[in-house]
């Protein structure tokens, strides 16, 4: 199966995305390794999964860590480096680039791997805004994450539009810059995007809920950054949400799952350093509330930018810089297993904040290998109990992988 068929393969004939479409996604990543038997259906399954290869790894560290458990005399040293090794991996996955991709919104300091790295700074941008509706409850917005201000601009990428006129079926003009606080210190003179997200969800009283929210990945180079406050005549015709329909990624969610939005460069020009202050057109991400609550201010937009940028040689001693170290298998495999669904709802980001920031080191293992270790739940009781010497170090495993 070639990429092109993959990626078709995720949408139906209307172009909606099939990714939530009840069915479970099942991760055979590590069915491999249970016997030989099942390595040519690992093999056939290959094109559907992106294999990483600290994946594979991964895996066979967690049968060792099976087997030394299941011994009558536990090895307490070889437990532990079991669990060195695992929790280092763990932290390498959690900063990998296509981790990065794929959830921005944990992804701080995330950079963009390179065979040649230069050494750089990096930070995230948060930005919240709320978006009333108009009186028939519409209400369009469009953000191109490829922009970054200084303290002294006051342009924008994120337009808003809640136009009385915006029926969602004509074009319309009033997609307004809106300033979300995309201003920082003077102290950087490049930029590049690592990683965006838009996450579009509604916040209001449930007992009156109605509408959809829907969007797409707009393709577009005219969308750039404008002074706040100004209307991009470039977007009028975003305002018949039929386009966002016909997009090839789309998607329209009941109002109460929201929508969200992931960034993927698009060719090399998007790896390329951009001076402060200066935009780069291409990539738009553009959301619509239809038949929503009438005037209502009751829709949330947050956006989430992870930027690596080059410091202005006066700071130099002053923010700190490092080359990206991270980033195992190739950029091009992370890029096409977000182009593969950049668009979900609003609730997996909650989803995997839950599970990746509350819950503890058996249970991450068990979501990861419960296939393969079908015993593995009991990693944590037959630890705790083998004795007094081994019940420090179980407690400072588990801990450790407790954020």
């Amino acid at each position: 199966m070639n990429d092109e068929t993959e990626a078709n393969s995720s949408f139906n004939s209307r172009g909606q995305s099939n990714y939530f479409s009840g069915q479970p996604q099942v991760d055979r990543r590590f069915n491999s390794l249970n016997d030989g038997s099942n390595s040519s259906r690992a093999s056939n399954e290959k094109d559907n999964e992106i294999i990483e290869l600290y994946d594979k790894r991964l895996g066979s560290w967690l049968v060792n860590m099976h087997n030394t458990l299941r011994q009558d005399k536990i090895d307490s040293l070889k437990v532990g480096e079991l669990a060195d090794i695992l929790k280092h991996m763990k932290d390498e996955q959690e900063t990998d680039y296509i981790e990065a991709l794929i959830h921005p919104e944990v992804s701080k300091g995330a950079k963009i791997p390179s065979s040649i790295p230069i050494p750089s700074s990096s930070f995230q941008l948060r930005s919240s805004t709320i978006v009333t509706t108009n009186a028939t409850g519409n209400a369009a917005i469009f953000f191109n994450p490829n922009f970054l201000s200084s303290a002294a601009g006051v342009n924008s990428t994120l337009f808003v539009n809640n136009n009385v006129g915006l029926t969602g079926s004509a074009s319309n003009n009033f997609f307004t810059a809106t300033n979300i606080g995309q201003s920082i210190p003077n102290v950087y003179s490049q930029y590049r995007v690592v990683s965006a997200t838009m996450v579009v969800k509604y916040f209001g009283r449930l007992d009156i809920v109605q509408g959809v929210i829907g969007g797409s990945v707009i393709f577009d180079p005219n969308v750039t950054d404008v002074a706040a406050a100004t209307v991009n005549a470039n977007l009028a015709k975003y305002g018949d949400f039929n386009l966002a329909m016909d997009a090839y990624y789309t998607q329209e969610n009941m109002a109460l799952q929201g929508l969200r939005t992931l960034y993927f460069p698009l060719d090399v020009t998007y790896e390329k350093y951009e001076n402060i202050g200066v935009s780069h057109g291409g990539f738009g991400m553009f959301c619509y509330i239809y038949n929503g609550v009438p005037s209502s201010p009751s829709y949330k937009v947050d956006v989430y930018v992870n930027y690596e940028c080059l410091p202005d040689s006066a700071f130099l001693n002053y923010i700190p810089t490092s080359p990206c170290d991270k980033g195992h298998g190739t950029k091009e495999e992370a890029i096409r297993k977000v182009q593969s669904k950049p668009i979900t709802d609003a609730l997996e980001t909650q989803s995997y904040r839950k599970n990746s920031k509350e819950r503890g080191f058996v249970d991450w293992i068990q979501d990861i290998a419960g296939g393969l270790l079908p015993s593995v739940s009991t990693i944590a009781s037959m630890l705790i109990p083998q004795g007094k010497f081994l019940a420090p170090l179980a407690q400072l495993a588990l801990n450790s992988y407790k954020k």
